[in-house]
């Protein structure tokens, strides 16, 4: 298990530490705070953040860089151990240290489990209810059987108990890769809807709903490290503008009006994304070939945040980004089924 130093580590990138602190970054760069060892103010930033280390460095003073803990210690000129206890509880460490699972890493869960999530979609159904809540979103059925928009009912949760019986390694195993919660209960229970996160053409995650809520359940493994229709193969993504999306749902909703898109499953995956597999996110970028990013979170103080800090990110890897304001408590989905696809599509021109 990891102690709170590795946990901060984890958890905080230096970009949320930045604003945090109330320091105003510029792409991968920020101005320095020990003022008097720069002339001009550090007019020119000369503090470079690496997310892919998830350090920082400034170029002209020795003794700042360091650690996102190094970050916070060194701002407010405090010593390593102080700054580990004030970021805990500034950042609410303790209680997630004290909530993370004794199961083992989900790295070490094998990628079968893909075909498990398969066995287990074939399992639910497209019926009246599954197209009733699409299209109470506005999405048509070409979209919503392609892509499919599951429903769960009694006959069908016990369809799946019975499957997972027959996998191996009891309920610790169904825990480590989603299938049960913690109380080891299975979470096919909470909701009636289920939509599969397709990544590289597999079922790598998925998200349970209720129908008439909007409570929802992702499902835990490496879900935080998926991002839907990230190679936009899914009908509708041939558009010049990608539009960056919040939730599934909101993704769906462009892909079935032609309009490109991709997700991440909520606003905080985005720190996770960040932090792995740099490389291959520079490839992606090159490989959209200069088409323009529209980050479109979601109208709230938690989906402004990770936009404004998406938008950094993407521009650190050459990406053309823009950010698009979604007014307060509405997401892409909700904004376009009260205004219309047309008034949403002007949001990008403001």
């Amino acid at each position: 298990m990891l102690n709170t130093v590795d946990l901060i580590k984890e958890k905080i990138s230096i970009y949320q530490m930045c604003q945090h602190l109330g320091i105003d970054v510029k792409g991968n760069a920020f101005r320095c705070f020990n003022k008097s060892n720069h002339r001009n103010g550090d007019r020119n930033p000369s503090v470079v953040i690496y997310p892919r280390s998830n350090s920082f460095k400034c170029q002209v003073c020795e003794n700042i860089g360091g650690s996102v803990i190094d970050l916070y210690a060194q701002f407010y000129n405090i010593s390593f151990s102080e700054a580990v206890k004030k970021i805990s509880k500034e950042f609410n460490i303790i209680r997630r240290l004290r909530d993370r699972s004794p199961i083992p890493s989900l790295r070490e869960v094998d990628t079968n489990v893909y075909s498990i999530y398969k066995s287990i979609m074939n399992l639910c159904e497209y019926d009246v209810e599954a197209a009733r809540f699409a299209k109470s979103r506005g999405i048509l059925k070409d979209t919503y059987t392609s892509q499919r928009i599951l429903h769960i009912n009694q006959n069908v949760i016990n369809n799946i108990r019975r499957r997972l019986k027959t996998i191996k390694g009891g309920p610790e195993y169904l825990v480590k890769i989603g299938l049960y919660n913690m109380k080891r209960e299975m979470i096919f229970s909470i909701g009636d809807i289920v939509l599969p996160v397709f990544n590289d053409g597999i079922i790598k995650s998925f998200q349970i709903r209720r129908n008439s809520a909007k409570r929802k359940y992702i499902n835990p493994f490496n879900s935080e490290q998926v991002v839907y229709n990230n190679d936009l193969s899914l009908p509708g993504s041939n558009s010049k503008d990608i539009y960056v999306c919040e939730g599934i749902l909101d993704c769906l909703y462009l892909l079935d009006k032609n309009i490109s898109a991709m997700a991440f499953l909520g606003a905080g995956a985005i720190y996770k994304i960040m932090k792995n597999d740099l490389k291959n996110q520079m490839e992606w970028v090159r490989s959209i070939n200069g088409r323009n990013l529209y980050i479109a979170f979601d109208g709230d103080s938690a989906g402004r945040k990770a936009g404004h800090d998406a938008k950094l990110h993407f521009e650190f890897l050459g990406a053309k980004v823009k950010i698009v304001e979604i007014p307060d408590g509405e997401d892409v989905n909700s904004f376009c089924l009260k205004n219309g696809i047309i008034n949403f599509l002007n949001l990008k021109k403001s």
